[in-house]
This record gives C-alpha cells, sequence and structure tokens, in this order.
C-alpha cells in the first residue's frame, strides 16, 4: 500500500491534470478495494470502469452507473465520449460561461448521441445532461422540437469491420495490458511506475507520446493524436523523461 506521501502526490497530480473524483466516496465498486491499481480518486479511470463494467462484465447501466457514483445521463455521455476519442473523451472539460444559451450544433449532436444509446431518457434527463456537460440550459422543449426536426439522422460512432487499430485504440489495449499486469496475469505492464504515480491522464499521455515517436510503434492506420489540454503540456516532459528512464537498457562496464 502507497504511504500517505505517495498518495498526497498522486493526488496533487490528479488535480493538476483536472482529473481528481470530486466523489471518490460515492464510488463502491468492488474493484476499488483490490488493490492500489484501481483508485476511486481517478475519474478517467472510475469512468472507464464503469463503461467496462457494462460491455464486458455485462452489468446494467443503472446498476454500473450508481456503483462508480455517476447518473444514466453522465453514463451515456462518457459512453459518447469514449466511442468518438476514446480515453481521453473520458477528460472532464472545464465548467464556465458559454456562448450563448442555444442548442448549437454540438450540443444537438450530443443529445441525439444520448437518445439513440438509450430511448427512454425524457428531454427532461437531456436538458440535465447537456447543463451537466456544457453548462447551457436547454428547455426540454426546445430539446424535443430539435430531435424532432432531425428526424433519423444517426451518426455512426463504430469503426467499419475489418479496419485497422486507431490510435485510441492502440491506447485502450495497452491499458487492458496494464490492467491483466496488475490483476498479476501478465509479467509487466507498459509504464506501470507512471501510473500507480502519477495517475491515468500522465499514463495515458506518456503512451500516446512513445508511440507517435518510436517507430517500432507505427501502425499501417494512423489517426491524429487528440488535442492536449494546455494546463498538460508542460508535464510531459518530465513524464517522459520518468518513463524513458526506467525503460533505459543497464550499461554495464
Amino acid at each position: 500500500m502507497p504511504g500517505k506521501a505517495a498518495k498526497k502526490s498522486k493526488r496533487d497530480a490528479l488535480k493538476r491534470h483536472g482529473t481528481l473524483n470530486p466523489h471518490p466516496n460515492a464510488v463502491t465498486d468492488p474493484l476499488v478495494e483490490t488493490g492500489d491499481f484501481f483508485d476511486r480518486d481517478d475519474v478517467v479511470q472510475v469512468k472507464y470502469e464503469m463503461l467496462r463494467r457494462v460491455t464486458v462484465d455485462e452489468q446494467s447501466v443503472t446498476q454500473s452507473a450508481a456503483a462508480f457514483g455517476f447518473s444514466r445521463p453522465t453514463y451515456y455521455q462518457a459512453e459518447a465520449d469514449f466511442q468518438r476519442d476514446g480515453l481521453f473523451g473520458l477528460l472532464p472539460e472545464k465548467r464556465g460561461p458559454r456562448r450563448g444559451h442555444k442548442l448549437t450544433p454540438e450540443v444537438l449532436d450530443f443529445a441525439i448521441q444520448l437518445r439513440a444509446s438509450d430511448p427512454s431518457l425524457r428531454p427532461l434527463d437531456l436538458a440535465a445532461a447537456i447543463q451537466e456537460r456544457f453548462a447551457v440550459n436547454a428547455h426540454p422543449r426546445s430539446i424535443e422540437g430539435a430531435l424532432r426536426r432531425q428526424g433519423k439522422k444517426k451518426t455512426s460512432l463504430n469503426p467499419a469491420a475489418g479496419a485497422c487499430k486507431t490510435a485510441p485504440e492502440i491506447l485502450i489495449s495497452a491499458y487492458e495490458d496494464l490492467r491483466q499486469a496488475a490483476e498479476g496475469s501478465s509479467s509487466r505492464g507498459l509504464g506501470m511506475a507512471i501510473f500507480l504515480g502519477q495517475g491515468m491522464v500522465a499514463w495515458m499521455l506518456a503512451c500516446s507520446r512513445v508511440g507517435s515517436t518510436n517507430p517500432d510503434n507505427a501502425r499501417r492506420c494512423q489517426t491524429p493524436a487528440a488535442p492536449l489540454p494546455n494546463e498538460l503540456r508542460g508535464e510531459i516532459v518530465l513524464v517522459l523523461a520518468t518513463m524513458a528512464l526506467k525503460q533505459a537498457p543497464e550499461v554495464h562496464p
């Protein structure tokens, strides 16, 4: 178990990244009691594991959302973000005043994705999810009218069958490898020390940069890396330096 200093250091890192879970005590899933790897303080990991409970373990959305401290609309929001942008889609967005209080194409597309994920969501539920995601106060009747005007227009979120792995998929696979290593079914995972010491976002940044600069990790199909929040750019040098030192071969005289 990590000491108090290590826990504080990681919480400080999560806070800098903007990924410190504001409600860690609401996470009651048994995973967070199994060791140091699953951290209720890391909101990105908490969201991913919530989605995984449904897609892999076949838990209900209601049960999984409650066990990880979220509402059903928040679950579907995370699912849509994840399908669009992979792990980087689970990064919280900064809150604050937005331009106007209307249904922009971005807001409307978000509502369409939520309704497609769960047709039982009412306009009131969608309004609450939009407020949480975009800080926009949209009237339920306005949302319902906009959705009705859209008709049956849908946005495909699934890659074509047979397509090679995209950058987000490669990063997800790397996390699953790390997860297996933590559970003892694999010898090691890439960047485990960074993950445990600084959290999921620091690990994601390190893996993304290593993958984009290492010729051995080149893929036939490539996807541009997701844009990084400004507050994270200053830390990537330290993260990469740490990873490089840990992976450097030993030199014997």
